[in-house]
């Protein structure tokens, strides 16, 4: 019974991790699509960003 206790301790912990990673990607992904329409978000090479991104 302690063992399944602890299980659903960890699935808890787990999935609030998740929620946390889940709201930093959709964060991140919001300010990558901001600085795709910026002309001065350009790499080195001549290609933006989201087209870097890509390969």
């Amino acid at each position: 019974m302690e063992k399944f206790k602890k299980l659903i301790d960890e699935i808890a912990e787990l999935r609030c991790e998740l929620a946390r990673l889940q709201l930093e990607v959709s964060s991140l992904s919001d300010r990558l699509t901001k600085m795709e329409f910026q002309p001065s978000f350009w790499s080195p090479n001549g290609e933006s960003w989201a087209d870097w991104l890509e390969r």
